[in-house]
């Protein structure tokens, strides 16, 4: 099984790049799990998940890295029990470390697992942009 953390902060991008993560996974008929971590009380991000039609795994109030990371070894068992997914993706909220999930993810079942976090592509490329506005102003 094999465990993507997507890291990036608040609006980068994450939801939508795990949107399409899961559909090239279940394409290649991959079991996919989904887990998404919200720092709030509502679950925004689950919401827009289930309009798409998936299912996923809600950890609200609290961040997956430190309040909240025995919660996340709990449903990392609870999905391969119940579910046995070719592929866990993991949103964790804005503020958590992807380092510290991916730690989390690790202990669960060390060595039984591939384990990758990521950045969101989209908050690196919006980084770029921004490089590039900045110098196209000053050539002005």
């Amino acid at each position: 099984m094999r465990i993507i953390i997507l890291g990036g902060f608040l609006g980068s991008g994450k939801t939508s790049l795990l949107i399409r993560l899961a559909a090239q996974f279940t394409e290649k008929g991959q079991n996919v799990a989904i887990i998404v971590n919200e720092s709030g009380s509502s679950g925004v991000d689950g919401e827009t998940l289930k309009q798409r039609g998936y299912d996923s795994y809600e950890l609200p109030e609290g961040c997956i890295c430190c309040t909240l990371a025995g919660s996340l070894q709990d449903t990392i068992r609870q999905i391969e029990k119940e579910r046995s997914p070719d592929v866990i993706i993991i949103e964790p909220t804005g503020l958590a470390m992807p380092g510290k999930v991916k730690e989390m993810a690790e202990q669960t079942a060390p060595g039984r697992r591939r384990t990758s976090s990521s950045a969101s592509p989209m908050f690196r490329g919006s980084r770029t942009s921004s490089r590039r506005e900045k110098d196209s102003s000053s050539s002005r």
